[in-house]
């Protein structure tokens, strides 16, 4: 017998580095949602973002931020063992991806959402599948426009990701 699952629609934000009004304007445009996810460097706005989102949030710390929130922090999306992290203290802008993603699978990690290189990403690494939303502050990926993402996940557990620009 499969598995039902309950749908979800998440908004996926990370780097705002204090651009409050332009998190807030996307927090309210993707309305409605079930969860919004924080990859890190909102630099002290959490509170304002959690309460124009109205949904469970969660934020991890990033390497602009001071904040009590972990630097990874590891959850379910429906069958998915999923970690949120910024990304910094796994080196990924200067190692890449490919061995933090190898480490991952083997701890049955099946989607990892970071932030931190400002570049949004999604694609598939040894069976993880890698989601950075950009930053919605200060884009570095050729075109430099800012970006988020929406990941959904339907009854039967497949997901589906769009990239969002401003």
């Amino acid at each position: 017998m499969d598995r039902i699952y309950k749908p979800q629609r998440i908004l996926i934000l990370g780097d705002t580095h204090r651009q409050d009004i332009i998190a807030q304007n996307v927090i309210e445009d993707e309305k409605p949602y079930d969860m919004m996810l924080h990859t890190g460097d909102a630099e002290g706005s959490e509170g304002i973002l959690e309460r124009a989102a109205g949904v469970p949030c969660r934020f991890i710390s990033g390497n602009g931020d001071f904040t009590a929130y972990p630097y990874d922090d590891i959850f379910m999306i429906g069958p998915y063992r999923t970690m949120l992290t910024h990304g910094h203290t796994h080196r990924i802008s200067a190692y890449g991806i490919d061995v933090f993603a190898e480490e991952l699978a083997g701890k049955d990690i099946r989607i990892l959402i970071h932030g931190h290189t400002h570049v949004p990403r999604a694609e598939y690494h040894k069976g993880v599948l890698v989601l950075s939303p950009g930053s919605l502050a200060y884009p570095r990926q050729e075109g430099r426009k800012r970006t988020y993402m929406i990941l959904t996940m339907d009854a039967e557990g497949k997901l589906n990701y769009e990239l969002k620009a401003l």
